[in-house]
């Protein structure tokens, strides 16, 4: 398996380990625990780790508290709010999710980042503007991308911005 895909099975199997009851199927051995899944009950944030067959371990954090380390080429929109941060890594891999509310406008939110993006490189693929708000996509050369959704909310825009970090 390329080593994305292996990425992204192994974030997959991280979402679900706290999925299962615990109960082993009837006539089958309890398998042998490769991961772990806590929340701490305090902040709400939660850690979760899985070892594959290969020993390649991926790691979660994601909650409220949880610090939004963007790479050196982004930075957060001035004056968000940020409500949520994930961030898993495998083998170098990165996968970077932070949620974020502003009183600006959507457009405003994705024409800052589509600045960041092509000032780091990336080229814009999708750029869609719609009527509950806009999507932007990227990729870099080296194979990082971005995805940043930002709509109207309630109390102003909700965005989220998630990158796909490759390794180096």
């Amino acid at each position: 398996m390329m080593p994305r895909a292996r990425f992204l099975a192994a974030l997959l199997m991280v979402s679900l380990i706290g999925c299962a009851d615990g109960q082993a199927p009837p006539d089958e051995e309890p398998a042998t625990p490769r991961g772990s899944y806590e929340i701490d009950r305090e902040t709400g944030e939660t850690i979760a780790r899985h070892e594959d067959e290969d020993g390649a371990v991926t790691t979660m954090r994601s909650g409220p508290g949880v610090p939004p380390v963007l790479p050196d080429r982004f930075t957060l929109y001035p004056g968000a709010r940020v409500t949520n941060t994930t961030r898993v890594e495998r083998d170098g891999l990165i996968l970077l999710t932070v949620d974020l509310e502003s009183g600006e406008d959507p457009a405003a939110i994705v024409a800052y980042y589509r600045a960041e993006a092509l000032e780091a490189g990336f080229a814009i693929e999708v750029d869609l503007e719609g009527s509950e708000g806009v999507t932007l996509t990227g990729r870099s050369a080296g194979g990082d991308t971005l995805s940043l959704v930002a709509a109207n909310g309630q109390a102003g825009t909700r965005a989220q911005l998630t990158l796909a970090l490759a390794p180096g």
